[in-house]
C-alpha cells in the first residue's frame, strides 16, 4: 500500500521527475535479457516485470497527455493573440482616431470619459486600461459633460506591440 502512495507522489511530480521515472522503467524492461543472465535475475524479472510494465505506462502517457495540453494551451494563445492584434489592426474611424491619439503620447495615456463607447468598446477588447479610480479635477483634464469626468486611459503592453510592429498605420498625421 506504500508503494502506491510513493507512485502517486512521483506521478505528481514535475515532468523532469516523471521523465526520468518513466526512462528509468523502459530501461529496466529494455534490459531483460542482461537482467535475467545475473544470479536470479529471472526471478528479479518476474517480480518486477508487471509492476514496472504499469508504472513505466502510466507515466509515459502522463507526460505524452502534458505535452498535447501544452501544444492545445500554445495553439490557442496563438489563434487569440491573432484575433487581438486582427482586432487592432482594423481599428476605423474614432476608435483608431482615439489609439493614434494615445500612442503619439510619449506615456501612451489620454484622459477619456467613461461613457463614451468607444473607450467602451476599446476597455473591453483590452485594447485599452483605465489607470485608476479617481480623475483629476483640473480645467486642462476637465470635459464639459459633468456626469462624464475624464478618466486617465493607457494603452495596454500588449497592444502596444502590435502598434509598434505597424508603426505607420498608427502614426498620427496631424502632429
Amino acid at each position: 500500500m506504500e508503494w502506491i502512495k510513493t507512485v502517486w507522489e512521483a506521478f505528481k511530480a514535475d515532468v523532469k521527475t516523471r521523465l526520468g521515472i518513466a526512462i528509468g522503467c523502459t530501461f529496466f524492461l529494455v534490459c531483460r535479457s542482461y537482467i535475467e543472465q545475473l544470479p536470479n535475475g529471472k526471478n528479479i524479472f518476474s517480480a518486477l516485470a508487471v509492476l514496472d510494465f504499469l508504472v513505466c505506462i502510466f507515466f509515459w502517457v502522463s507526460i505524452i497527455l502534458d505535452l498535447v495540453f501544452k501544444i492545445i494551451q500554445e495553439t490557442k494563445y496563438k489563434q487569440q493573440d491573432r484575433k487581438y492584434s486582427k482586432y487592432i489592426l482594423s481599428l476605423k474611424g474614432r476608435k483608431l482616431d482615439i489609439v493614434k491619439q494615445m500612442y503619439a503620447n510619449p506615456q501612451h495615456q489620454h484622459y477619456w470619459g467613461q461613457k463614451d463607447t468607444d473607450i467602451m468598446d476599446l476597455t473591453m477588447h483590452h485594447v485599452i486600461v483605465c489607470a485608476g479610480k479617481y480623475t483629476i479635477l483640473d480645467t486642462h483634464v476637465w470635459a464639459e459633460d459633468l456626469n462624464d469626468p475624464p478618466f486617465l486611459y493607457v494603452l495596454q503592453p500588449r497592444a502596444l506591440k502590435v502598434i509598434e510592429k505597424h508603426k505607420k498605420k498608427f502614426k498620427d498625421k496631424s502632429a
